[in-house]
């Protein structure tokens, strides 16, 4: 449970910063109000849209407006995350380093498709409190760590310091033979 717990200010910030990143790319290309544009919608598709109506929907009815502000934070961690999918690599995401600065020239689209993956599973698990006994406890830190920097290296640098994740880890018991 301890080690669950020191996950949380990582998964926060993983949150904020992927759906900042997704968000700005796709207000970028759909406008202030890309929530109604009919170009978005026809590359979202059936799902993602419908997420997207009733949440501008919530939101019209709860506070008479809808802004961007309000949309990213009605919108799921699956949905930001979900915008990573490779069907969507054309219409945002190329070239990879327009969409991501600081992601390491290195790292291709399925690398950051597929670490979204993994970090999402992460975050689900412990969200949903699962058992974590038979994770990859080290990967998960670097994988998530990773995620963040790529998208906000400041963000990371940020949270970094302030993680218990390897330090619970350690003083966890030992086997002996």
């Amino acid at each position: 449970m301890r080690v669950s717990a020191a996950f949380y200010p990582l998964l926060a910030t993983t949150e904020v910063v992927l759906r900042n990143a997704v968000s700005d790319k796709i207000r970028a290309k759909h406008g202030k109000t890309w929530w109604e544009n009919d170009a978005f919608h026809s590359v979202v598709g059936g799902k993602a849209k419908g997420m997207v109506l009733r949440a501008r929907n919530k939101r019209a009815q709860e506070k008479g407006q809808v802004s961007h502000g309000c949309m990213v934070a009605e919108l799921t961690f699956g949905f930001w995350a979900n915008m990573l999918l490779a069907k969507y690599e054309r219409h945002y995401w190329t070239p990879l380093v327009d969409a991501f600065p600081d992601i390491p020239a290195s790292v291709t689209y399925l690398d950051l498709s597929a670490k979204c993956d993994r970090v999402t599973s992460l975050r689900n698990r412990i969200f949903h409190h699962e058992p974590m006994f038979k994770r990859n406890i080290t990967k998960d830190y670097s994988d998530t760590l990773a995620l963040v920097s790529w998208l906000s290296p400041d963000a990371a640098l940020w949270i970094k310091p302030r993680l218990q994740i390897m330090a619970i880890l350690r003083q966890r018991p030992r086997h002996h033979s």
